[in-house]
């Protein structure tokens, strides 16, 4: 599967699993907290990865985040509020 294939099937979801995971720093907190199982959150980083083609967590004791992965962290935050700030749109605000 290319970048562009990743583009087209790129979940806001992702965006979520992943700041989870760096919050928590652990596949298996987030699993629990977020209801999904362990593959689906192993699955969810290494579909982010390829799509971002960069290491986003070094994998020892926990899950720590790599340069990279702060990078994409704090702009997942702005992602992640700006996607939420647009759900509140309503379409009276229009």
């Amino acid at each position: 599967m290319d970048k562009t294939e990743h583009m087209q099937s790129f979940d806001i979801r992702l965006l979520y699993i992943f700041s989870t995971v760096a919050e928590l720093k652990s596949v298996s907190r987030t699993a629990e907290i977020l209801n999904l199982s362990q593959p689906t959150i192993t699955k969810s980083i290494h579909q982010l990865e390829i799509f971002l083609n960069m290491s986003l967590f070094t994998r020892n004791k926990g899950m720590m985040l790599t340069a990279a992965g702060q990078r994409a962290y704090e702009h997942s935050q702005y992602v992640l509020k700006s996607f939420e700030t647009f759900g509140q749109i309503r379409s009276k605000d229009i």
